[in-house]
């Protein structure tokens, strides 16, 4: 009698430890689910999207080092395999920009290179107040501030200035036309960029572009309408970057630097997650000794991708689409940093692209053959 009854209460404690254990696993898969869906809702998916308030997804790190395990599913290999072909487009993408900004320009003002075919026609045709007004575009000066002391660190082991006064915000809206009832019909992209002519450099702040407001946001007005001309950061940055210099050609030719802040555009993720081997490892500080410069020259396997991203485009194009009143120059560097956005106690990564004249402009000698300095 007494051993069935201690049987009957081995049985019963079995069933409830497996009962309890089944539950255990259960809640944990939905926490890490719910985890997972929250970081795709809260990141843009591409366009150039610098959100300062959206932290980096924490998802795993994919990096060619890691190899396969029996146990890892057909989900995650194809995630590692996606990956490593963004980075494979990236560089190549990186590569053809860089081509674009050594190349020198013929008699007619257009680029000799030919990468696959493409138009060689690459020169904006933008450079007014008018022009962008009448594109939808309103300048914003007022209420704005400049706090550099979030990047004092990098300024100054650049020797350059850290006082706010040095800097001038300018931000641009596009709001489109007023309607009738008082409503405007622009995307609502807009770019904030901090100038210091100075000193030659374009700080990004705040990059939404038309297109991707128009996907990735509500929209304000009932059919918001894209701007019919400048929709590129390039060209309406160049636009004011000009207007900052008084249009003096020496000031314009002197850029010497652009930093994009808080950046958290998926493609910028990725090649620093694949980079610093992040989370494992954070992006470094700009004091960390692993915050090595990416030259063009050296590291074109690491500085490449990163051009390509839709942050780097930006300013590479600032530079192909404007040789004739820049000269002949291109992105010599990258550095990629941790920054700290201060408002919402959140890190970030951050980029550094140095800008220099290229001394000898390579001339391609046949379609999509271009010189890597």
């Amino acid at each position: 009698m007494r051993i069935s009854r201690l049987l009957s209460w081995l049985v019963v404690f079995f069933v409830a430890v497996v009962v309890s254990w089944t539950a255990l696993s259960l809640s944990v898969g939905v926490q890490a689910d719910s985890h997972g869906d929250r970081d795709k809702d809260g990141r843009p998916a591409n366009g150039l999207g610098l959100d300062v308030n959206t932290k980096f997804p924490r998802q795993a790190h994919h990096t060619e080092s890691n190899t396969s395990s029996v146990s890892e599913d057909s989900t995650s290999l194809s995630k590692r395999d996606q990956y490593s072909q963004e980075r494979k487009g990236l560089s190549t993408q990186g590569k053809e920009l860089i081509c674009l900004m050594q190349e020198r320009l013929d008699g007619n003002g257009n680029l000799y290179a030919n990468l696959k075919g493409r138009e060689t026609n690459t020169q904006s045709q933008w450079d007014s107040f008018q022009q962008l007004e009448a594109d939808g575009w309103v300048r914003q000066t007022n209420n704005l501030f400049v706090n550099v002391d979030m990047f004092s660190g990098m300024l100054q082991s650049l020797e350059q200035s850290t006082s706010n006064d040095q800097y001038t915000p300018v931000l641009w809206k596009h709001k489109g036309t007023q309607t009738s009832d008082g409503k405007w019909t622009g995307t609502q992209a807009q770019y904030l960029n901090y100038f210091n002519t100075e000193e030659g450099i374009i700080i990004m702040i705040l990059a939404y572009g038309p297109a991707y407001m128009m996907t990735h946001r509500e929209p304000i007005a009932p059919n918001p309408q894209l701007p019919e001309h400048i929709k590129q950061w390039s060209d309406v940055t160049w636009i004011e970057w000009q207007h900052q210099c008084n249009n003096n050609a020496g000031c314009i030719r002197k850029i010497k630097y652009f930093v994009i802040w808080h950046v958290n555009n998926i493609a910028f993720q990725h090649m620093a997650q694949y980079r610093y081997n992040w989370p494992d490892d954070q992006i470094p500080e700009w004091s960390s000794e692993r915050n090595q410069k990416m030259i063009i020259s050296k590291h074109i396997h690491w500085a490449a991708p990163f051009i390509a991203t839709p942050v780097g485009r930006a300013p590479a194009w600032f530079l192909i689409s404007h040789k004739r009143d820049l000269g002949v120059k291109q992105i010599t560097a990258v550095q990629v940093f941790r920054d700290q956005n201060q408002r919402t106690n959140t890190e970030t990564g951050a980029m550094l692209m140095y800008v220099g004249a290229v001394t000898s402009p390579q001339r391609s000698k046949e379609p999509g053959c271009c010189v890597i300095l």
